[in-house]
């Protein structure tokens, strides 16, 4: 009996539209065993072409005074929304219209039970991308000008490209992103990196409770990417996460990586009480010590290791330590530090680093 026969190829994640790359599905393809069914990556069944025709453009948002005071909800302001749907001509059209071939849905905002246009709110203007010398395309890039603080889900969902916020952000600004970089150069409301998979956050402020942890009611938080805090967090910062680095370089409030299931989590300034409270596994690194320590933690003793330089080495490659002089992440991880296990009603896999003398 023969088991070969047609088989539909089922894509999963494969995201754009015909302005920017063509998939031409090998014809080796067409016909596939059966038993060989299993999933494929993109290159073994599709050749992607990159369209030198399509125009890379940078896109400029800019939130109308009236709107800077009224709570706001985003869907769909990121990157890859404003790559996937045509652009109407004019500086400020009064919306996007989503191409044929798009599932990006098309950006808008949300005042209560109104969904407004784009264009009732910010005016949109665009501009190409100046070309590189590296042969990579470039990737879109979207900068949110004005005052974003009341918008709420800035980047939600973001999954590649460059998103920019000149100013403050709202609450749950890159949540739930798996590529891209986000950068906020002023401070970020709360939720801030929830439930993220991949990609860069980088805040240069503050930012709000439960910065890179879980939504409520969902059973883990941030589970990959890095989150970077140039001045404090709120509480519960790193709740529930179970993948990813978070690296603040002020002050975090009380109960940081409650409940933490993996990841490591850097503090240089102070940290508030109960740090690591029900974690189960996961680095803690607070160079400045805590208020005070769960007394489920057991102390192990003085403690160095290479991972510690080579995990440290590695984030200030990426910029986490941004600010600080060179040599820092050998500096500090050149420190005495006494390691603390826990949380041992949790098995006590988690590690808790405190330095002998505080920077």
């Amino acid at each position: 009996m023969d088991r070969t026969r047609p088989c539909p190829l089922g894509a999963r994640g494969v995201l754009g539209s015909n302005h920017d790359r063509f998939e031409a599905v090998h014809d080796r393809l067409l016909e596939v065993p059966l038993r060989h069914l299993r999933r494929l990556a993109l290159g073994e069944f599709a050749t992607i072409m990159v369209n030198p025709t399509a125009t890379p453009w940078q896109w400029f948002l800019t939130i109308h005074e009236g709107f800077t005071e009224l709570p706001l909800l985003a869907e769909a302001i990121r990157p890859e929304s404003f790559t996937a749907n045509e652009f109407p001509s004019g500086s400020a059209p009064p919306s996007f219209k989503a191409s044929p071939d798009s599932r990006e849905p098309s950006p808008s905002l949300i005042l209560g039970r109104r969904r407004l246009t784009l264009g009732e709110v910010v005016e949109v203007e665009r501009q190409p991308i100046p070309a590189s010398p590296s042969s990579a395309p470039p990737q879109p890039r979207l900068v949110l000008r004005g005052d974003w603080s009341r918008v709420r889900g800035i980047g939600r969902g973001m999954r590649c490209g460059r998103l920019i916020v000149e100013g403050d952000a709202g609450a749950g600004v890159g949540a739930d992103m798996s590529g891209g970089t986000l950068e906020v150069l002023g401070h970020a409301g709360s939720f801030a990196g929830a439930g993220m998979s991949g990609g860069t956050l980088r805040i240069h402020g503050n930012a709000g409770d439960d910065c890179a942890g879980a939504w409520p009611g969902a059973d883990q938080g941030m589970s990959g990417g890095w989150v970077f805090v140039g001045g404090r967090v709120g509480a519960r910062a790193g709740r529930l996460m179970r993948r990813g680095h978070l690296v603040i370089q002020g002050d975090a409030d009380q109960a940081l990586g409650w409940e933490m299931i993996a990841g490591s989590i850097v503090v240089l300034g102070r940290c508030g009480p109960l740090p690591g409270a029900g974690m189960k596994r996961g680095t803690l690194l607070l160079a400045q010590g805590t208020d005070q320590l769960p007394p489920t933690f057991a102390r192990v003793g003085p403690f160095w290791s290479p991972v510690l330089t080579i995990l440290l080495r590695d984030l200030a490659q990426r910029g986490a330590f941004a600010g600080q002089p060179e040599g820092f992440a050998d500096h500090l991880a050149r420190r005495g530090w006494v390691r603390f296990n826990g949380d041992r009603l949790h098995h006590g896999l988690g590690e808790l680093y405190l330095p002998h003398d505080p920077l």
